[in-house]
């Protein structure tokens, strides 16, 4: 593999440069195939979060607790119900939320 790469190194740093567009191109193509293959890879080995890590969204956990969507919301944002916000988005982590619904009283 080294050698492949120090040979890719020789010829990009002598080629000249109106054909550095054609070879970007080449090895992008290489990456799109080098990372299909790699993903495809770890769904055959079931790479991935395990079940507790798996991260729900808001209207996921309202219809699991049974709550409207709004009050799920609100518990997020009171910190009540253990969430992360990815961005914009907010999540509620499985294993989390598992726990918090141990925690809460049974009628």
């Amino acid at each position: 593999m080294k050698n492949l790469l120090s040979e890719l190194e020789a010829v990009i740093g002598s080629a000249p440069a109106d054909h550095l567009p054609e070879l970007l191109g080449h090895l992008e193509r290489l990456k799109g195939q080098a990372w299909a293959r790699m993903m495809s890879a770890s769904l055959t080995k079931n790479v991935g979060p395990s079940p507790d890590q798996q991260l729900l969204t808001l209207p996921q956990v309202a219809e699991r607790l049974r709550i409207p969507e709004s009050r799920a919301y609100e518990l997020a944002r009171q910190h009540k119900l253990p969430a992360v916000r990815i961005g914009k988005y907010v999540r509620v982590p499985l294993g989390k939320l598992q726990e918090y619904e141990k925690s809460l009283p049974r009628i």
